[in-house]
């Protein structure tokens, strides 16, 4: 019997152009060629002052609009406001097509309106987790005083209640590993038989990237990804210092920004501190649609990721992006995914959360490329995963 084409609404929290390969990979691109119809409705990079309606690969998408968010009041503004937009746009489009699935994913407010449209119009309500929000948001409160700190920890309270109602009234809950869906089971009492784990899968942008693999590499380590402070990038610099030691000519690349002001230049100063700033670059964030030629260039790839409960149970894409191209990385292996990830597909090392566990992994790398080389030569089959995640839904 042939299978039934679905209409599904997706309200993300990313704002369109993303760049997640869960969204632009296996939500968008998979679905559509198994015949389904997606609609998305978002906020856009840019800033608009009307609804904009276009196309994304196939699917139809609804832009709000935005507006440059300069302060905590204007973010403060652009979140009410947009769920304002969303909840005008997405009930008009579940009045005028008959969608079977509402599909929120990783936002708190973008979740409780999904429930609602869903309960609301009697369809089937979906939410896919790509990490323990509110736990990374408790973490970093005590960073901020006064009206900061007390706006923050409303906003956190909300979105803790928010996800808790989620959780437990969705149909489909999609967590990033099945780790993450284990401690949603365990701390938030979500049925076991409504999670279904979707793992991370590279994008075709990146495995289909051709690198000019006959130019001789220079001795060059990468990092991608935010630069903030809950993710002491210092223990990385102070790791480079001991790679230096051994390989005098290395370079350290790091591709990313900060999360807040100061992030950044915090760091340039402790590599200046530390002696090493002629060997260290930040190029800050760059656009998607070159980082498979900044991440090729790079004789090794760098994850290192700090042993906190809500991180744990993460999937970096970073890591996922080194393997699809090639680059053999080094990773800790107290994040369950990471060290199943460079265990199963031997694309690098998954070492303890130690500057020199970290340090001689990326020693040997560089002083055995051609090793190192074998290490991800069968790495393109990476791209089966996005197979798998079609089944898991499928069945």
């Amino acid at each position: 019997m042939a299978k039934r084409s679905l209409k599904i609404l997706i309200l993300p929290n990313q704002s369109y152009h993303t760049n997640r390969a869960m969204l632009t990979e296996f939500w968008n691109k998979e679905f559509s060629k198994l015949g389904h119809r997606v609609i998305w409705v978002t906020q856009s990079e840019k800033s608009l002052r009307r609804v904009k309606i276009g196309r994304w690969k196939g699917s139809k998408i609804y832009l709000i609009p935005t507006s440059p968010r300069t302060n905590l009041w204007e973010m403060i503004k652009n979140i009410v406001s947009g769920l304002i937009y969303k909840f005008i746009v997405a009930n008009n489009i579940m009045r005028e097509e008959n969608v079977d699935i509402v599909h929120a994913h990783d936002g708190a407010y973008e979740g409780i309106l999904g429930l609602y449209l869903s309960k609301r119009y009697k369809k089937i309500f979906s939410f896919g987790y790509t990490s323990l929000f509110t736990e990374m948001e408790r973490s970093d409160l005590y960073d901020f005083r006064g009206i900061e700190f007390l706006l923050r920890f409303i906003r956190y309270k909300f979105r803790e209640i928010g996800y808790k109602l989620i959780s437990r009234h969705a149909d489909m809950v999609f967590p990033i590993s099945r780790y993450m869906g284990e401690r949603l089971a365990k701390n938030e009492n979500v049925p076991i038989d409504k999670i279904f784990p979707i793992p991370q899968c590279a994008t075709e942008h990146f495995l289909n990237f051709k690198a000019d693999d006959n130019k001789e590499k220079e001795k060059e380590i990468i990092y991608t990804g935010t630069l903030g402070k809950p993710r002491k990038i210092d223990f990385l610099l102070k790791t480079f210092k001991l790679v230096l030691e051994a390989h005098c000519d290395a370079k350290l690349l790091l591709v990313g920004w900060g999360e807040r002001k100061g992030d950044v230049q915090d760091l340039v100063n402790y590599a200046k501190k530390l002696g090493i700033e002629k060997n260290v670059e930040f190029t800050g964030k760059q656009p998607y649609h070159k980082m498979p030629a900044y991440i090729s260039k790079a004789m090794v790839g760098v994850s290192p990721i700090p042993p906190l409960p809500h991180f744990l149970v993460s999937t970096p894409t970073k890591c996922v992006e080194y393997l699809s191209l090639g680059i053999p990385a080094v990773a800790n292996k107290e994040i369950y995914d990471l060290e199943e990830m460079l265990t199963k597909s031997g694309g690098g090392f998954a070492v303890k959360y130690d500057e020199n566990e970290f340090a001689d992994s990326i020693i040997w790398l560089l002083k055995h490329p051609e090793e190192a080389k074998g290490l991800v030569s069968e790495l393109k089959t990476l791209k089966k995963n996005a197979d798998l995640e079609k089944k898991a839904i499928e069945d």
